[in-house]
């Protein structure tokens, strides 16, 4: 929060909350879940909130994991 204070990124609100008035480059279309029996009923699903088939996760997070520990 001090960081974003310090760098103009966001402002105190009046609770004491940082509230951030840039953009961070995060891509709202990457936002990947694993659907599954446990969150198929509970996301909503769609543009924002793309399913990833289990499988598929478990390989990148594998590669990301070896890639980490270089």
């Amino acid at each position: 929060m001090e960081r974003s204070l310090f760098r103009n990124e966001g402002l105190l609100s009046v609770k004491g909350a940082c509230t951030i008035d840039k953009y961070t480059d995060r891509s709202p279309k990457d936002n990947f879940i694993v659907r599954d029996e446990v969150s198929e009923d509970h996301i909503d699903w769609g543009t924002v909130n793309q399913p990833i088939d289990v499988v598929l996760f478990d390989r990148l997070y594998k590669e990301i994991v070896a890639y980490l520990k270089k």
